[in-house]
């Protein structure tokens, strides 16, 4: 697990920080996926916190992660609406006439529960179809595709 890190001004543990509670505020900014899971585009100091604990988990499984940069990137922020835990993100990039899916993360305890491939129907839809026709995703890793 990633190491305690500063968040306006607070020290923080990284479990403490999955709790949607803990970033309350994103509730009001959040939309339904399905009955299970809401998400919310990474606009706060919190909400990147989040991400970056989470790429830090991932990294710790080896998988070379991209940084969320929100100048170059959209990125989403997905919680269970019942658990009220946050459980994924996602990393996106733009053009004028195409969207690329960069990364999809779900933390290691939420996988082979459809989560994922939930998540990409919900950003096709609401995202990649938006800019045009045509979108791509980047090469999955091999847990992914097994």
């Amino acid at each position: 697990m990633a190491p305690s890190c500063h968040c306006e001004g607070e020290l923080v543990q990284p479990n403490t920080v999955f709790s949607v509670d803990w970033n309350h505020e994103i509730q009001m900014r959040s939309e339904d996926i399905n009955e299970e899971l809401r998400i919310a585009e990474v606009e706060t100091e919190r909400d990147l916190l989040i991400v970056h604990v989470m790429q830090s988990m991932a990294r710790e499984e080896g998988e070379p992660f991209l940084g969320a940069r929100l100048e170059e990137h959209g990125c989403g922020l997905v919680f269970h609406s019942q658990r009220r835990m946050f459980l994924a993100y996602l990393l996106w990039s733009d053009d004028e006439s195409e969207a690329t899916l960069r990364q999809i993360y779900v933390v290691p305890e939420e996988r082979r529960k459809g989560f994922a491939a939930g998540l990409l129907t919900y950003w096709v839809r609401e995202y990649a179809d938006r800019i045009g026709a045509r979108f791509a995703v980047e090469s999955p890793n091999e847990k992914s595709v097994a």
